[in-house]
């Protein structure tokens, strides 16, 4: 059951600060020191960046969870809104179908360019890129809408409002993305319409949980496309 009553944000700005300010040396201290540690287990390129990387985001949480805990007396990921009503469900990930294959349109129609960027170069290797795809379409998405739609939509609509708070939220969540795409002003763009997109579906269904089916959704034609072309060369 989803609690409509419950959608409003009991957490502020100060607290988002907080979260960042103890969030990201938790990020980068786990980062370094798992991906130190499978460097004795695996060589595998994709592995030893994905891993590290949401064992990281995970370490991120803590600190907020605890907040949340301490402070709100509230459970962390119920207040982040994660449940999804079964109606949700398919027509959630179909609207992350939509929003791919329109980007994608958009992005042609505007002969927006390859680029060359440190990920696209590991997505060449096929065994790398079929990990990346499974973490594309699964814990990605979870940590991600976490992130942009769960704490910090919720308190950037409260104070500016429905479409600026969306554009908050979806402008950080682009510029993430940049180095992935070798700031392309184009690319970031395209994300940034995505993100968007799922902020727009976060406000629509009340649930971070539906934002988080859509953006798998979403990835899952991006790396499907990506694949099928990667194995017809």
């Amino acid at each position: 059951m989803i609690d409509e009553a419950a959608d409003e944000p009991f957490w502020s700005w100060t607290d988002l600060i907080l979260f960042l300010g103890l969030g990201i040396p938790a990020f980068i201290a786990t980062f370094v020191i798992t991906q130190l540690g499978m460097m004795s287990v695996t060589n595998n390129k994709a592995l030893l960046l994905m891993i590290p990387q949401f064992l990281a985001q995970a370490e991120m949480l803590i600190p907020i969870a605890l907040l949340f805990r301490w402070k709100y007396e509230r459970p962390f990921l119920k207040s982040l809104r994660l449940g999804v009503r079964a109606g949700d469900i398919w027509s959630s990930f179909s609207a992350g179908i939509v929003v791919a294959v329109s980007v994608l349109l958009i992005a042609a129609a505007l002969r927006i360019p390859d680029v060359s960027s440190p990920m696209m170069e590991l997505m060449k290797d096929l065994s790398a890129a079929r990990w990346i795809a499974v973490f594309a379409v699964s814990v990605g998405p979870v940590f991600e809408e976490l992130f942009f739609r769960g704490l910090l939509q919720p308190v950037a609509v409260r104070s500016v409002g429905m479409i600026a708070g969306v554009l908050f939220s979806a402008a950080p969540f682009a510029i993430m993305h940049g180095p992935q795409y070798a700031w392309s002003w184009q690319h970031i763009a395209m994300i940034l319409i995505a993100g968007s997109a799922f902020g727009w579906w976060r406000l629509r269904t009340r649930t971070t949980g539906a934002a988080i089916i859509m953006h798998c959704g979403y990835n899952t034609v991006l790396v499907v496309g990506y694949l099928i072309g990667r194995s017809a060369l």
